[in-house]
């Protein structure tokens, strides 16, 4: 997601990097922590995209300050990267040539962007159960060029999820459908095995991959809906080089097997 965004905005590998440090800085000076769980100190989605729009506020006014100092455009860039990080020669950091610098293409394109409000409504920490199957194809469609906060929030919300993995504790909270998807991929190509095809069989409305669902679940469904549900789960398990992954809060499992009963008819109700 990172490399993702920083090809979007023309800017080397790597130059995100001192951004994303000075979100750290103004994130931990507001005592919030990318590990928190639910409460006070967690950081949401709001306060990760706040953090970068004051990222970017506070470097402009350092460029603005050093060319009121009458300092030169090259020493200018060279204080705010400095800001970032101490530790780092800011001169190694600074996209060079043709490439602007991220901190002034970012803040370009949100300019330019229309307001919109970020996703925060139901910020739970799990996506809920899910069930899931890689046995059919994924469609990819063309959109309409990027939607830069969306794609902003997409980056701190996967950086949110590394940080909390790699906790005394971990949690996989933030790993949705997406990262499991991915892992399937790549465990394909690390094994030298064909290409796999990840799709959602049966889950609820939004489940989190696209196509959605092949069969949307509701609390809501009538018995004959459950049992068209019941045999199309049955009839993937039986589908050769194919397995089920059941996606639940917080978890996720192979399904190795499957039963079922009917009551017999001197069965009491």
């Amino acid at each position: 997601r990172r490399q993702r965004l920083e090809r979007l905005l023309g800017c080397p590998e790597g130059s995100l990097g001192e951004l994303l440090e000075m979100v750290d800085a103004i994130l931990k000076e507001r005592g919030l922590e990318w590990t928190a769980g639910p409460g006070p100190r967690a950081v949401t989605k709001k306060a990760s995209m706040a953090a970068v729009l004051e990222a970017l506020r506070r470097v402009e006014a350092m460029r603005d300050q050093a060319m009121q100092d009458k300092t030169s455009p090259e020493d200018a860039a060279e204080t705010a990267h400095a800001a970032a990080s101490d530790h780092r020669d800011a001169s190694a950091d600074v996209c060079s040539g043709a490439q602007p610098d991220v901190f002034s293409a970012l803040a370009e394109v949100l300019a330019r962007e229309p307001d919109a409000a970020v996703e925060t409504a139901n910020e739970a920490e799990a996506e809920g159960a899910e069930l899931e199957a890689a046995s059919a194809v994924l469609f990819v469609q063309a959109g309409q060029g990027p939607k830069w906060k969306q794609e902003i929030t997409d980056l701190l919300a996967k950086r949110k999820g590394a940080m909390r993995l790699r906790t005394e504790r971990p949690s996989t909270a933030e790993i949705g459908s997406w990262g499991i998807k991915q892992a399937l991929l790549d465990l394909a190509l690390v094994r030298d095995m064909e290409p796999a095809s990840i799709r959602v069989l049966l889950g609820r409305r939004g489940a989190g991959l696209k196509p959605g669902p092949q069969l949307v679940l509701s609390k809501s469904d009538t018995a004959v809906a459950i049992a068209a549900q019941w045999e199309t789960l049955k009839a993937a398990f039986a589908r050769p080089r194919s397995v089920l992954l059941f996606h639940l809060t917080n978890h996720y499992a192979l399904v190795f097997a499957w039963r079922e009963w009917l009551p017999s008819e001197s069965s009491p109700g």
